[in-house]
């Protein structure tokens, strides 16, 4: 778990005693995305900022030679060039879906639970990469007097970077639970007002049908970008597949635990 210390994946207070969902600890994910420099930072971003540089590296084949560090070269006696910050900041949201009418009965319970796990993952990722992420979910939080799934009170995290976050984040994920909610579209369509244009939203969902394509697709129209991953078995798997490649939107397929050992690579 990235910068999270062993006792701190369980903490106790007074009432409550929090156990941190299972962080898969990934090395690399790949998430394009509609803005020029992607959904993650880049080593050599489309936009940067050149006053900004933040360290340097050898040269290699394909690099522009005005990156070039001349002085730092004629030093080290090897080509040098430098690395820049990104022009403007990237967002992550992790849209969860926990209303347990959507899953099929057969994978519900495990289906939840990979979700947490996959998006408690992701979450991780994302701020190791020091980027900004947040989460969205219309899962029940006991900790709160009115469920968290109600329309007035469902669990929204705004995108933010650091450690700190991520354990705002995690805490959630270790509380929420699946329940009779509502659909996932509903927030979906809350949320999207409250959204930077070029955000990269992840939707982990058991359920694709065409009004939660049709969502998705005002959101590129906003200019956000979808990334769909179905969690756990459902019907119609192929068929939503076959949309979201229709729709041009990147599609993960985690059915088991074991299909997150593709990003720990």
């Amino acid at each position: 778990l990235f910068g999270i210390s062993p006792e701190e994946e369980i903490r106790f207070t007074s009432d409550f005693l929090t156990v941190y969902p299972k962080i898969v600890p990934f090395t690399r994910v790949w998430l394009p995305s509609r803005s020029p420099l992607g959904t993650l930072r880049h080593h050599q971003p489309v936009f940067e900022d050149p006053s900004r540089a933040i360290r340097k590296r050898d040269y290699v084949a394909g690099d522009s030679l005005r990156r070039v560090d001349w002085k730092s070269s004629a030093a080290t006696g090897r080509l040098q060039v430098k690395l820049f910050e990104p022009s403007i900041a990237l967002e992550t949201v992790i849209f969860l879906n926990l209303n347990s009418a959507e899953y099929d009965l057969r994978s519900r319970l495990d289906g939840t639970e990979l979700g947490i796990v996959t998006a408690a993952s992701l979450a991780n990722y994302v701020v190791g990469q020091r980027q900004a992420v947040g989460l969205a979910t219309n899962g029940l939080d006991p900790q709160v007097g009115e469920p968290a799934g109600s329309r007035e009170r469902f669990a929204s995290i705004p995108p933010r970077r650091g450690r700190g976050h991520l354990m705002r984040i995690l805490d959630v994920l270790a509380r929420v639970q699946a329940g009779e909610t509502f659909p996932l579209v509903e927030l979906l369509r809350t949320e999207l007002v409250n959204l930077s244009w070029g955000t990269t939203l992840i939707v982990i969902t058991p359920r694709m049908d065409e009004e939660l394509f049709d969502g998705l697709f005002q959101a590129r129209r906003a200019g956000m970008n979808a990334v769909l991953g179905p969690g756990g078995f459902f019907p119609g798997a192929q068929d939503a597949r076959r949309r979201a490649d229709s729709f041009g939107f990147p599609y993960f397929e985690v059915l088991t635990e074991r299909d997150l050992d593709l990003w720990r690579r």
